[in-house]
């Protein structure tokens, strides 16, 4: 199990998820719950008002929906990326 910091962005609409000991291959955007079906990423579009996700380097960065709130997604999409990496 990897440690994953949550930290927000600039964006509002955007939070950060830092994952230790862990790097991507390069940048890569996910838009859809079809897309991220069989990734580790697949567990974060089941998350209400997860709009998009993008990894790089050793981060992750998960986009809401407006009407969404980050109290209902952070602790599970930390959960989530911890279990899968």
């Amino acid at each position: 199990m990897a440690t994953v910091t949550a930290q927000p962005t600039p964006n509002p609409a955007a939070y950060k998820f830092t994952i230790q000991g862990h790097t991507f291959d390069g940048p890569k955007t996910i838009g859809s719950a079809a897309e991220a079906s069989g990734t580790p990423f697949e567990p974060l579009f089941a998350l209400p008002g997860v709009k998009s996700v993008f990894a790089t380097a050793d981060f992750v960065t998960i986009t809401k929906d407006a009407a969404a709130d980050w109290g209902g997604i952070i602790d599970s999409a930390t959960e989530a990326l911890s279990s899968a990496f």
